[in-house]
Order: C-alpha cells, then sequence, then structure tokens
C-alpha cells in the first residue's frame, strides 16, 4: 500500500483551470469592469494587482493586452523579487514552473508600459494550475480604499485617466499625504495589500500597532494578518496611499462579514514636515504621525496632509488645490499645524494674516478647526527647551478674533515631554507622546 501511495504521488500531477470567478476575487485596486462586459481592465504599474495564494508546482495565467511579450505580466512569489513572466504565446504568461508542489503566496500585476490597456476575459479559464492538488486561494474581495461605498471613509479627486474605473475616484499621488480606511468586520484574517514597506492598524481605537513587510518585501504585494474573529473596529493606514503613485497604494481583504462602521468622520491635519513625519528614519514616516492615531481614539479616520519646509503662505496656497479632492463635509474636524518654519524673526504680520487665511479656507468646508500651537523643540531629548510662548499668543489671538464656537486654539507650551529626532521633528516616541496630549486636548472638542 505505501508503494502504491508512492508511485501514485509521482503520477498524480495534473493540470486544472480555475475560472474566473474563483479567480477574481484576488484582484487588489481600481479596475475597469464598464469598457466591455466581457472583460476586467487593470491599472498599470501595479495599480491593480491580483493577490492570493496559488497550491501547486506551476502556473499559467490567461491575460491580454495591446501587446503582449515577455514584460507585460511582472510577477512576485513566496515574496521574492519581482521578475517578468514569460509569454508563452496564445495569450498565456508562465507565472513560475518546476517549484515545490505546495501552496505559494503570488502577486502579480501588469508593468507600466503597458498602460491601461491590459485585462482579464469575465468568463471562462483564467489561470491554469498544475500539481497534485492544484488550487487558488484568495480571502473574500478586496476592499479598497477609494471605494467609496459607506464602509470606508476615503474621498478623493477624480482623474481622466482612471475615470472609468472602479473606484472612480483616486487620490492625487502626492507621496507625502497619508489616509486610510476604517471597517467593522469579524473576520479571522485581513491581508492588506500596499507599496509600503510599513503600515498600520488601530484596533477599537487602541494603539496603532505598526506591521513591516520586511526590508525585501516586493514592491507590490500583501501582508496576512491574524485577528481574533470577534467584531472588531479597525482603521487602517500607510505611509502613502495613492494609486496614482508606485510608493503608495491600499487595498485591504477580510474574510468574515463586513458591518458598516457607524460614523463616517474624518480628522485631518494640515501642516509642514511635523505633519508628514519627516523624523520618522524608518520610511514609516507619515504613518507614524500622531493624527492617525488620534482619529482612531475618537473614532474617526486619520488624515496626514503635511509638506515638509512649508511655511504658513505656502500653505494658504495649497489648500485651495487640495481641499476639493479631499471633499469635507460638517461632520470633519481640520487639525490646523502649521508655523515652525516661520518662528523667531520670520513670525510677521502677514504670517498672521497668512495664517487667519488659512483658518477661514478650513472652516468654509470642515465643520470644526483646531488651531494647535507649534510644539516646543531644540533638543532631542525631554525636556524641550524652546517654547514658542509669543508665536502660540499670536496664534491664539487670531482664534479668539473669529469668535467662531467652531475655530478652537490648542495649547501646546506643556508639550515639552517629546522626544525629537533632531530637536524639531519628533520621532516614533514622540509621535506616540504626542498622540496622547492629542487625545486630552482635543476630547472637548470631538
Amino acid at each position: 500500500m505505501q508503494q502504491r501511495l508512492i508511485a501514485i504521488g509521482k503520477r498524480g500531477s495534473k493540470t486544472t483551470p480555475i475560472d474566473y470567478a474563483t479567480f477574481a476575487p484576488g484582484i487588489a485596486g481600481i479596475k475597469d469592469t464598464g469598457r466591455a462586459v466581457d472583460k476586467t481592465y487593470f491599472g498599470a504599474g501595479g495599480r491593480t494587482t491580483w493577490c492570493g495564494y496559488i497550491r501547486g508546482s506551476g502556473a499559467i495565467l490567461n491575460a491580454f493586452s495591446g501587446s503582449q511579450a515577455t514584460g507585460a505580466i511582472l510577477v512576485s512569489v513566496d515574496d521574492g523579487p519581482e521578475y517578468s513572466a514569460p509569454y508563452l504565446g496564445s495569450n498565456q504568461y508562465q507565472l513560475f514552473k518546476n517549484l515545490a508542489d505546495k501552496i505559494h503566496k503570488v502577486t502579480f500585476h501588469y508593468g507600466s508600459a503597458y498602460g491601461t490597456g491590459g485585462y482579464l476575459l469575465n468568463s471562462g479559464t483564467a489561470i491554469k494550475v498544475t500539481g497534485s492538488k492544484p488550487y487558488v486561494i484568495t480571502t473574500g474581495q478586496f476592499l479598497n480604499m477609494f471605494d467609496g461605498n459607506g464602509f470606508v471613509d476615503f474621498r478623493a479627486i477624480s482623474t481622466a485617466t482612471y475615470a472609468g474605473y472602479t473606484p472612480a475616484i483616486i487620490s492625487n499621488g502626492e507621496p507625502r499625504y497619508s489616509e486610510g480606511m476604517r471597517i467593522r468586520t469579524d473576520s479571522s484574517k485581513l491581508l492588506v495589500f500596499c507599496y509600503n514597506r510599513y503600515f498600520f492598524i488601530s484596533v477599537d481605537g487602541g494603539d496603532p500597532i505598526r506591521y513591516d513587510r520586511g526590508p525585501t518585501a516586493p514592491t507590490a504585494s500583501f501582508y496576512e494578518v491574524a485577528l481574533d474573529g470577534q467584531l472588531h473596529t479597525y482603521n487602517i493606514w500607510a505611509r502613502n496611499s495613492a494609486w496614482t503613485s508606485n510608493v503608495g497604494a491600499l487595498s485591504v481583504a477580510y474574510n468574515g462579514t463586513l458591518y458598516d462602521v457607524g460614523n463616517k468622520y474624518k480628522l485631518d491635519q494640515f501642516g509642514d514636515s511635523i505633519t508628514e513625519g519627516a523624523g520618522i528614519t524608518s520610511g514609516a514616516q507619515a504613518g507614524e504621525v500622531d493624527v492617525h492615531g488620534a482619529a482612531a481614539y475618537f473614532g474617526r479616520l486619520g488624515g496626514s496632509f503635511g509638506w515638509s519646509g512649508e511655511k504658513t503662505g505656502a500653505l494658504k496656497t495649497r489648500l485651495p488645490t487640495l481641499l476639493p479632492t479631499l471633499a469635507p463635509t460638517v461632520n470633519d474636524v481640520a487639525i490646523l499645524a502649521i508655523g515652525r518654519n516661520d518662528t523667531g524673526a520670520g513670525w510677521t504680520p502677514q504670517v498672521e494674516a497668512d495664517y487667519s487665511n488659512c483658518i477661514d479656507q478650513l472652516i468654509a468646508v470642515y465643520g470644526k478647526v483646531i488651531c494647535r500651537g507649534i510644539i516646543p523643540g531644540g533638543s532631542n531629548a525631554p525636556p524641550q527647551p524652546i517654547i514658542w510662548t509669543a508665536e502660540n499668543a499670536a496664534i491664539a489671538n487670531i482664534v479668539a478674533s473669529k469668535a467662531d464656537a467652531n475655530i478652537v486654539y490648542v495649547n501646546t507650551n506643556e508639550w515639552t515631554d517629546v522626544a525629537m529626532a533632531d530637536g524639531t521633528h519628533p520621532n516614533e516616541v514622540g509621535y506616540a507622546t504626542m498622540r496622547e496630549h492629542c487625545k486630552t486636548a482635543y476630547a472637548p472638542y470631538l
């Protein structure tokens, strides 16, 4: 009997076709199903990526584009480096072959040079897998942060290039910005797809957990996060979340039930390199900053919109372009955290006029504006010796002059316990300390 089983194992390899319906839930990112009823078009350069597990020793993908050639499909297996899938002819690409007959973690996407013309057919065989027990595993349907389906609190600007895609709204691609999604589910696992090495999850408003995909992770891949299978609310974000730039992108698949997350309110912060997270040396940067964890704590979704080196006047100029991409509502709150680059001799009446203008622009579209004072600095280790007393008093006076209960000032003069990377920018420990300060300071207004 034992010899017979061994013999069957040697002869038992077979090739099994997997249909599109089974394969499709692994598609993460924007996709166009309206251009042709029988096709699903991928965005270029990894803006659409298939993520899942394939059991077998080899796999051949049926895929189409305007120019069929090796290089059209880029694939990573078991988190290895991306490589070009060899084109076999007849619209077939060899994703892998002659590997161990086991479950492999696989991602593939169209190369940037192939534009938005790559697609899969919506029926028939999507992939052929060879092995003793060949099959494909996907975890639920990927929920992209731009879906706008009521479970994800994210809005962004439409672009002509991807106007036919689902979602039709995609980020403006600025790598300095960071947003995410907020979902409620009883899943036992999440698959988090992103370009970033680091991403973050807060469970039920708790302290953020930083996940590290590792220094050798492929550019576009996914990470499996084990959960307890109980009903929780999750805030999920990354350093950058832009589908139009290869430094970003974020999508999440779940294997349980998705519930309405309830209030879909945002907490968006506008500022300079401190909001951008320039002091974070790990590369997590904007994902690490205080606003995301504070937003989760208050049952909101955080947005970080910082720009290194920016002065108040430059933010005044940036806001008219940025704000329409965010589409805030009266339920959303803005944090104005600007002014550090104007301190000292640079603090002039024009700066105060520009600050006032920033408030006016924000309160025109947000329900409330919290004007946060400039945080102390001057040393890496706390206590921080420099307190911007005069500048913060000027900010408080500007806020008072508005005589609007929805425009408030938060005094940061006592935030001297924030650890710095360089005397100006908080490090990871410093942002965690700031997050706790924000919870206390913002509570009366949220």
